[in-house]
């Protein structure tokens, strides 16, 4: 994937945090080690790019997101709340990047789904971030279609 792609990535990463959950990230330093269980979502999109946005991230950060979003106490987050935050976070990632990359075709994304514990396929752009509360992976996979 080439450098405009991983910038794209990462500027949609940066803004959806940002804008939407009032989080910063900055890159993590070395490997990030997510407990297993980890709340993960994927995004599967279609047209002209066609591939999938796919993301984990750590319980405590979830949790934060989640209160963040919602305007709400962590405390009070239930694990429904946090499981819809999660994929809300990976369907604006993914539209984010999709329509900074490509406009002037339409691409279809599905709705965001919960995957147990999915891993960075081989070849897929893999971000890893840290938030104030724990980390956030973020990989990209192309299945057609080059931008």
């Amino acid at each position: 994937m080439n450098d405009a792609v991983r910038q794209a990535l990462d500027a949609s990463i940066e803004n959806v945090l940002a804008t939407m959950f009032f989080a910063d990230a900055v890159p993590a330093d070395g490997e990030l080690e997510l407990p297993p269980g980890s709340p993960a979502a994927r995004v599967e999109f279609y047209g002209h790019p066609s591939g999938s946005l796919a993301l984990r991230i750590a319980p405590d950060a979830a949790r934060e997101i989640t209160a963040a979003f919602l305007g709400i106490e962590e405390t009070e987050a239930s694990e429904e709340q946090i499981g819809e935050t999660v994929r809300e976070l990976a369907n604006m990632i993914c539209g984010s990047f999709v329509s900074s990359v490509e406009s002037q075709t339409l691409i279809q994304l599905d709705a965001p789904t919960i995957h147990a514990e999915p891993a960075p396929p081989g070849g897929a752009c893999l971000r890893q971030l840290q938030l104030d509360s724990g980390g956030l992976e973020v990989w990209l996979e192309w299945k057609g279609g080059e931008i």
